[in-house]
């Protein structure tokens, strides 16, 4: 059976658990070990009338970290936004570990993005404002999105901060380095 049905189940078996967050077919691996292999080749978007990618190719292998260089206006946000399932492209293929057979938005729930302007709420705490992220990103209990950010704080460093409020231009909160790492 080829329907709706197998590919969500599909999806949902690339996307994650639904109490670690890992990908399922190995939740107990160490996400080093598992992580995401993405190969994208001839990935092309053309909008406004004009390519603004054309033709791009690379691959990210599991537990590597990946860094988009060049000039302002070369595309790196771009880029990263079809990567990570916010833009679809015009043409060309994405494969994360070997399959490419998914629906372009399932990409949003495998992977994160940090963008240049951090995108939290001030006025919430550090725990809160990981909690509301995976509220609206992972299945599951309230348990497991609990335990699941008591592991991201851990992994972060972050334990000793998990009460401070995030904070802006007006009230002291957190520093540079800690508002990325939460973001």
């Amino acid at each position: 059976m080829c329907g709706r049905k197998g590919k969500d189940q599909q999806q949902r078996q690339i996307a994650s658990s639904p109490t670690t967050g890992l990908p399922t077919d190995a939740p107990n691996k160490k996400f080093q070990e598992i992580g995401l292999e993405i190969h994208f080749n001839q990935l092309s978007l053309y909008m406004y009338n004009k390519h603004l990618l054309k033709g791009v190719s690379g691959r990210v292998n599991k537990g590597e970290l990946l860094a988009v260089m060049g000039p302002s206006g070369a595309g790196k946000s771009t880029l990263m936004n079809v990567l990570t399932g916010k833009i679809i492209p015009t043409s060309g293929t994405i494969k994360i570990n070997g399959q490419s057979d998914f629906e372009f938005n399932a990409i949003k729930s495998m992977t994160g993005y940090v963008p240049q302007n951090d995108i939290m709420l001030e006025d919430l705490t550090v725990e809160e404002n990981l909690m509301y992220s995976a509220n609206t990103r992972f299945l599951g209990t309230t348990e497991d999105r609990k335990n699941r950010v008591d592991e991201v704080l851990v992994k972060l460093g972050m334990t000793h901060v998990r009460h401070s409020l995030i904070g802006d231009d007006r009230r002291r909160g957190l520093s540079g380095g800690e508002r990325k790492r939460v973001s």
